[in-house]
């Protein structure tokens, strides 16, 4: 989807009608996107409160070829995401494992799936950058960036304050303050305090799992030391003390022998101590849960950064000093009845610190240019814990330590004013170390015996270096028509096996993945910009992806490097000024994607295969319509539609947490009286009541499958007022 314009939209001089220009930084500096010669989705800050868009995780409805776990059942939390871009992500939330697709705000790298849940507080837009990135940003994005961009302080005192409550006591309360101190000092403050009840009931024991009960703040101060030197300071910070994530048991197993199933442990082995572990603890419902363990999911995020800006005259330098940090302790009742079948546990602390520095330029008319350089340190540990019928482990490790650092840079070049051709460069060279911490903590079974080392606790070590480059021309056949063609590279980094389930040597690593990425484009938007139409299609060479399986011979999901894949597909996205105030908007996807070898690596699955979390399509349409009632106000309904094909949320394609096709509806009333600072918005998200998937887990060796559903239909009432 084409969004509305950003809170930064610019209008072109003489037109009074017509589509607002859309503004983008995906290229880092700022330009149309219809002259753009990428493959961009920007969504405003007003599209995401009008669509009912909530956090990053509701961004994958907005944007075709996009795919977002918001669950990831395999960890419990309810702030990590899997994100998804064309087929290129990464399934995973460990320390010991980065991320497929780059998060940024406000310029600043998010390190880890955990804590990337990000809530969408006063937001200006949202830009979806496909494809591999590397030459423009700081951190390796080999599948694509999602850069969230905060609304900056304003030159005029205001005080927003802006309530939802609806379904399941829903209850969002945000406060805005802009405050300019002075000609020269301006700063923006928003605090909130956002829940809502759990929507999966646990009867046992009277509680939901899958609630909201969050307080976020985030501030900015923008300074204008001098006229040509300017310094944005920001900061945020959230806290969530909730419950588990939303999952439910739907499947268990009992197996005999190597190795031995956990539930076929508890109910022969054990003598079935509490009572027979079987399907009886499924309960055939999306909603309902047997389980009994605690089930937590607290996290403490936040962060501080420094973006200083100096005008050279022949240039601009950029600096963007900044630190982030999480700590965050969550459980998981993975067998999800009152027995002690298999639950885990995980508390995890990272902080990381990046400084990113860039000068850029034009030389004449038709040279823009641009050079960085990036250094990342991040440190963690993590003290996981597995609870089996059989026996339990000490999982984890600590100082798990990653350094990276890059230098970057790409140029236009435009021998004449039509076309431009662009080159970009990148050099990445990464250090990581792990020391695991991981051996049976007990054992209830003749061996293995309680403290038996599972992986010599020495400090592991690995260094990678890899060179990307894009080359890219575009041409501007009149002022509504722009085509692009580009090849680009990607490069993302290998790291350590940390769910080890059997004895071994040594700590067990994976391979880095690389891609090559062709690709050829249009932008289109008519001379009365009353039609905006983009396209891309592109084909992807994947050679040693990174997957999660679990092992034949264990019952941990450990990543492997599954050898080569290939994804062809495309997108198409269109934004109409139907009648005056009557807009039509809409995209549609298509990936095809298949491996076209398997790495003896990764024997657990075979070239038949799909790829995970690569939806063949995906669609979405919106209609909106800003209707002038006189002496009233205006009346805003809006109505989203969005399609996805079926989704395979593992490696192995298990029918179990396979989602079929399935179509959502959201729909939205706003009202804005005449002469107002207040509006008020009915909303409901999934209007049809849809039941449908979002992850999943499917592990014979402990027991048990389970999956984690959307929330069903909910409805809600939002009220913004300014003073």
């Amino acid at each position: 989807m084409l969004a509305s314009a950003p809170a930064d939209a610019q209008t072109i001089p003489g037109v009074t009608e017509g589509l607002p220009d859309i503004v983008v930084t995906a290229q880092r500096r700022v330009e149309p996107l219809a002259r753009t010669p990428l493959s961009v989705t920007a969504i405003s800050g007003n599209e995401i409160v009008e669509a009912g868009v909530q956090s990053v995780g509701d961004l994958a409805m907005l944007a075709p070829n996009i795919s977002i776990d918001p669950a990831v059942t395999l960890s419990g939390s309810n702030a990590a995401a899997a994100i998804f871009i064309r087929g290129v992500g990464q399934s995973d939330f460990l320390l010991t494992t980065d991320p497929g697709v780059g998060l940024y705000v406000d310029g600043v790298y998010v390190s880890r799936s955990v804590g990337s849940l990000l809530d969408l507080i006063d937001i200006g837009r949202v830009e979806i950058v496909r494809g591999p990135q590397g030459t423009l940003y700081g951190k390796n994005t080999i599948g694509g960036a999602i850069n969230v961009i905060s609304r900056r302080p304003g030159k005029d005192p205001s005080l927003t304050a802006d309530l939802t409550v609806g379904t399941d006591r829903l209850f969002n309360a945000i406060l805005t303050a802009n405050l300019p101190l002075s000609s020269r000092v301006r700063a923006r403050v928003t605090a909130g305090r956002l829940s809502q009840d759990g929507y999966v009931r646990r009867p046992l024991v009277e509680d939901r799992l899958g609630n909201t009960d969050r307080v976020a703040f985030r501030g900015q101060l923008d300074i204008d030391l001098t006229d040509t030197l300017s310094l944005l300071l920001a900061a945020d910070y959230m806290k969530a003390d909730e419950a588990g994530g939303p999952s439910t048991l739907i499947r268990t197993y009992s197996l005999a022998g190597p190795p031995l199933n956990q539930s076929f442990i508890h109910n022969v082995v054990l003598g079935a101590p509490g009572g027979i572990y079987d399907g009886r603890w499924a309960t055939g419902s999306a909603y309902v849960s047997n389980g009994t363990a605690p089930s937590i999911s607290d996290l403490e995020v936040g962060g501080a950064s420094a973006t200083t800006t100096l005008d050279l005259g022949w240039a601009e330098a950029k600096s963007i000093t900044a630190w982030r940090a999480f700590g965050t302790y969550f459980t998981r009742d993975g067998d999800q009845s009152p027995l002690n079948v298999y639950a885990t546990t995980a508390r995890v602390h990272d902080r990381q610190f990046t400084q990113e520095v860039q000068l850029s330029g034009h030389r004449g008319a038709g040279f823009d240019w641009l050079v960085g350089g990036f250094y990342g340190y991040e440190k963690g540990r993590d003290d996981s814990k597995l609870f089996l019928a059989g026996f339990d482990i000490q999982s984890g490790g600590h100082d798990i330590i990653s350094k990276s650092w890059a230098l970057f840079g790409q140029q236009t070049y435009r021998p004449f004013a039509k076309l431009g051709l662009t080159a970009g460069l990148r050099y990445t060279g990464e250090e990581k170390s792990y020391t695991p911490d991981q051996f049976f903590l007990a054992s209830r079974l003749p061996a293995p015996r309680a403290g038996t080392i599972l992986v010599p606790g020495i400090a592991a070590r690995r260094s990678f270096s890899n060179v990307n480059y894009r080359l890219a021309a575009d041409y501007a056949w009149n002022d509504a028509l722009m085509t692009y063609a580009s090849w680009s590279t990607g490069f993302k980094s290998g790291g350590f096996t940390q769910r080890n389930s059997s004895v071994v040597p040594a700590l067990p690593t994976f391979d880095p993945e690389r891609v090559k990425v062709a690709e050829i484009g249009f932008k289109y938007q008519a001379p009365d910009r009353r039609i905006r139409f983009n396209g891309a299609a592109f084909e992807t060479y994947y050679t040693d992806l990174q997957i999660l399986v679990v092992e034949q011979a264990g019952f941990a999901p450990v990543v492997k490097n599954a050898a080569r894949a290939r994804i062809r597909g495309f997108e198409l996205e269109s934004e109409m000024l139907i009648l005056p105030g009557l807009r039509l908007s809409g995209g549609v996807g298509h990936l095809g994607a298949r491996y076209t070898a398997i790495d003896r690596r990764a024997s657990e699955i075979t070239l038949g295969k799909k790829l995970v979390h690569t939806p063949e399509w995906t669609a979405n349409v919106a209609l909106s319509y800003d209707a002038i009632i006189a002496g009233l106000g205006s009346l805003k309904p809006r109505i989203d539609w969005s399609f996805t094909s079926t989704v395979y949320n593992d490696a192995l394609n298990s029918p179990e947490i396979s989602q079929p096709g399935y179509n959502l509806i959201n729909a939205s009333l706003g009202f804005i009286p005449s002469d107002s600072d207040f509006s008020l918005m009915l909303g409901v998200r999934n209007l049809a009541n849809k039941h449908y998937l979002v992850s999943g887990n499917v592990n014979p060796s402990l027991g048990a499958a389970s999956a984690t559903y959307a929330r069903p239909r909910e409805a809600y009432v939002r009220a913004r007022i300014t003073f």
